[in-house]
Order: C-alpha cells, then structure tokens, then sequence
C-alpha cells in the first residue's frame, strides 16, 4: 500500500511562491548550526548561543525570556475603563539549567516524563522551541529536512542539562515541534492578525523574533499556501468540541498521579472521566457528558467482576471509534496505536473488527456464566439423587419426574443453556 504524499512540500517558507509584489525579493536564511563533533576532533562543539542560562542578561530574547512569568492584559469594562487582568506571561527556564546540575527525568513505560520534574523540563523545552536560534521560525514544517541539524543542536542541549536516555529522544523533540508550532499560531494570532497592512506588521515586530525571520514570517502567511493551510486547519479546529480539565499538565502525568493515588493502574475509561470532569464533578462540555454517559451505560449493563480489560477497551474504542494515525486518546502526547496496542493498528486504515471483537467477549462472558450454573445444577442433582436414595432405603420409592426422564432417556447430557 502506497503511502498518501502530503499536500505541502516541507521545506524553507522562502521557498514557497509569494504574491507578485513580493516575488523579487531575497531573503536570507538563518545558518543551521554546526554538527556535532567527535571526541577525535580538536575543536569542541561550541553553544549557538548563551542565552539559555539565568546568568545571561546580554541577549534581548533571554531578558524577555526570563521575566516574571506573570502578565498584563488590558481588558475594557461596561463603562468604558480598562481593567488590567494578570495571566501567566512567558514560561521561566529553569533555574539550574547551563550550571551543570542535571534536571532528573523519570518516563514511563512510553516513554513520556512523568513526576514532580517533568513539568520543569516541559517547560524548558517550551523555551527552547520559542529561541530563534535553536529553532527558526522560516520553515513550513517541523519535518523539514532543513531542520534536522536543529533539533540535534537541541537534543544535544537537553543531553547536557538532564539525565534523559536517548530512548527519550524521539519523544522530546515531538514536544519541541507541537511547541515550535504552537508557538507560530500564537505569533500569527497575537501579532499577525491584528494588523491590516504588511506594513504595520513589519513595524510591530514581536521582541522574541528575529526581524529578518519575521518578514519572511509575513510574507509566507500572505501565500496562497499558506491560505489554504489556514482554511483547512480553522475548518478542522472547528470539529474538535471537546476540551479537557488538566490544563497545562499531560495525561500520562495524570495517569500516572492516579496510580500512585488509587495503587490500581487506570484504563482509558478512568483516564477520560478523570479528565473532562469538573472539580464539582460535572462534565467540562456538552460532547464529553455525551461521551461519559454513554460509557457509565455500558459499564451498567455487565457485572462489575465480569468487566475484564478487554471488555473495557471495547467499550471505549465503541464510544469514540478507533484511533487514528499517530495518536492514542488518553495517553497524550508521543505513542501511536501500534506502539500500545500492537502490529493489530500498524496501518492508518487497518481498523479493528468491532462485531468480532464484541462476539467474543460475548462468549467468553457466556461461558463463564455456564460454567458457574453449570456447577450449581450439579450440585442440586447430587442433592436430589442423595434424597432419592434416602426414601427408598424407607421402602417408599420415589418415581422420577417425566422432565428429568424424557432428558436422560434423550442423549443423557446436562440441559443446555441458551445465552442468546
């Protein structure tokens, strides 16, 4: 099966066809940094740039960086004053990065950091996707070939300030990408959309981007590309009707707070009510008390003690549908299907087969249920059979009833049970 080519070619937003007004112009893109040398080499692998630790105060980026991580907001009242309303303003690195003490990360079995640090650390790694020397803005696309010497620059940054193993590689520079984006639409909303001219928007450049990556910045979001990326990423948003209750803070650490809480590891099931419920324990929206009720539905309808961990999983999977490619609901973000589940999910359009998968939980429920009636119905024949001897030792025979005897002179097995 041939793999679906994507629409836009991942490479340098230069690139990319621009307006007629802009097409002549040239736009100089930023260095990649040096690659990584080996121990043999006499020249040591200097930093892109020092701006990354407390003690630094010469770069624009790191002063703004390392502010409070308090803001202001200015919002306008009924009667025509403005109010200042406090938000959370940019993330604070952490405090022992760049001084060699190593920041402890923990994973789980996914490979995904959990504990009291992983907070510490996603938040640095929010600082190093926002750094414009670490990862420019100028790409269409974190996938971009361009940028690998990039994200090595970075994990080779995370290396030298963390005990993370190179199994947490993959995982960390996802988060750095889902950053590095997140990063862009929050510049594109805040200072890109407000204003109608290129002009206004050249001028108001923001502080923590290089100007010369904010023009090409400008022009690549006057593209058509970029155009119709915007219309199909805003038609998708709308889609998504369902918000969640963790905040800032991933499932896989909720989970994980969970198991240490309860000692019993939670199943998806658990994970999404814990989620989308409000602290008054009510849903958080609309679709997710659709979602939780017609879960606690399903679960009503079987024996707590026969609901095993496969039922559970079918229960779920038949609310929400199979996962889709790349992403597990519940588990954030970093595992794919095939990753939790198995080869079973290897392809983006291998879907699970719902009736067999519901027919033989069925089953295995059916023959639990006969084996138990099964050993009851034995039980009371032996009784009957042990009072049937009794009378006759009296001299009173007991005759057999015309059920019990038309069964045995039949085929001589136990009645069947029928579960349909």
């Amino acid at each position: 099966m041939k793999r679906k080519q994507p629409r836009w070619t991942a490479g340098s937003m230069a690139d990319v066809s621009q307006p007629a007004s802009t097409t002549n112009q040239s736009h100089p893109q930023p260095q990649p940094p040096p690659q990584p040398q080996s121990e043999s080499q006499s020249q040591p692998l200097q930093p892109l740039c020092n701006n990354m630790t407390p003690t630094v105060s010469s770069s624009q980026q790191s002063n703004h960086e390392l502010q409070s991580s308090s803001g202001a907001v200015s919002i306008a009242t009924s009667t025509g004053q403005s109010t200042i309303r406090q938000t959370r303003g940019p993330g604070r690195p952490f405090t022992r990065w760049g001084t060699g003490q190593k920041l402890k990360v923990t994973l789980n079995e996914e490979n995904q950091p959990i504990g009291d640090e992983a907070a510490k650390l996603q938040s640095q790694l929010g600082i190093l996707a926002r750094n414009r020397n670490f990862a420019p803005l100028t790409f269409n696309d974190w996938r971009a070939p361009q940028l690998n010497p990039y994200k090595e620059r970075i994990w080779l940054e995370v290396k030298d300030n963390t005990d993370a193993p190179d199994i947490f590689k993959y995982n960390c520079l996802m988060s750095v990408g889902k950053k590095w984006k997140d990063w862009k639409d929050q510049l594109k909303r805040k200072h890109f959309n407000k204003y109608k001219t290129n002009e206004e928007r050249l001028v108001n450049c923001p502080d923590r981007v290089d100007p010369s990556q904010w023009k090409i910045l400008v022009e690549f979001w006057n593209s058509l590309e970029a155009q119709e990326r915007s219309t199909i990423n805003s038609d998708n948003r709308k889609k998504l009707t369902m918000s969640h209750t963790s905040e800032r803070k991933a499932h896989c650490r909720v989970k994980d707070e969970m198991y240490k809480r309860d000692k019993v590891q939670p199943d998806r099931i658990m994970v999404y009510i814990k989620t989308h419920t409000k602290k008054n324990g009510d849903p958080v929206d609309e679709a997710s008390d659709v979602a939780i009720s017609h879960l606690k539905e399903g679960l009503s309808q079987v024996p707590e003690s026969l609901q095993t961990e496969k039922f559970r999983e079918e229960l779920f999977t038949e609310v929400f549908g199979v996962d889709g490619h790349g992403r597990v609901r519940t588990y954030g973000l970093g595992p794919c299907p095939s990753q939790v589940f198995g080869t079973r999910y290897s392809g983006p359009r291998q879907r699970i087969d719902m009736d067999k998968l519901r027919t033989k939980v069925r089953e295995e429920v059916r023959q639990e249920l006969l084996a138990e009636w099964g050993e009851r119905f034995t039980q009371l024949e032996r009784k009957c059979d042990k009072m049937q001897a009794h009378v006759e030792t009296m001299g009173y025979p007991m005759p057999q009833s015309p059920s019990m005897t038309s069964h045995i002179e039949g085929n001589g097995s136990r009645p069947s049970f029928n579960m349909q």
